[in-house]
């Protein structure tokens, strides 16, 4: 099965050190007028098959297609992650990273109502041919559904399907 092996210092030789210091050098951010550090869980997956979830009835997957999402996806990230109505955040963590192509990276499950309920981004570090998951998040109206575990599969295929040498 998915094996993950959690690294939170750079003593882990599991991770690769370029990989660590970019997140850490990303982790660094100011929220709501104050700056925090936020701690970042560094993962490895070691092979095996992905675990399969089934998408809850009522549901379907979306990729990002134009700016007129970046509002859907912020209000989908401002349980935590970004601040309330908080355009840049979106500009800067998703549109500012060299290595996200918003519209194969960026991915939405929406409701059949037309409501944009959880997000995941896939990134991608050149140095190391490394792929990470970034900015995962559920609109907290949408969770205890499932809804993480199915994003979580998607952008874990979609990284495999790059041949990325560690996840």
């Amino acid at each position: 099965g998915d094996m993950l092996v959690p690294s939170l210092s750079t003593g882990n030789p599991e991770i690769p050190q370029s990989v660590y210091d970019e997140i850490k050098k990303k982790s660094e951010i100011s929220f709501m007028e104050r700056e925090v550090k936020r701690p970042q869980l560094l993962m490895r997956r070691f092979g095996g098959e992905i675990k399969s979830y089934s998408l809850p009835e009522g549901y379907t997957v979306k990729y990002y297609s134009d700016e007129s999402e970046i509002k859907e996806w912020v209000r989908i990230c401002e349980n935590g992650l970004v601040a309330t109505d908080d355009m840049e955040s979106f500009k800067n963590t998703i549109l500012g990273l060299d290595d996200i192509v918003p519209e194969k990276d960026v991915i939405f499950i929406i409701s059949n109502d037309g409501e944009y309920c959880a997000s995941i981004t896939t990134r991608h570090f050149d140095e190391d041919n490394a792929g990470g998951l970034h900015m995962v998040s559920v609109r907290s109206d949408f969770r205890g559904k499932g809804l993480s575990n199915c994003l979580c599969e998607i952008a874990l295929k979609n990284i495999e399907d790059k041949n990325y040498r560690y996840v």
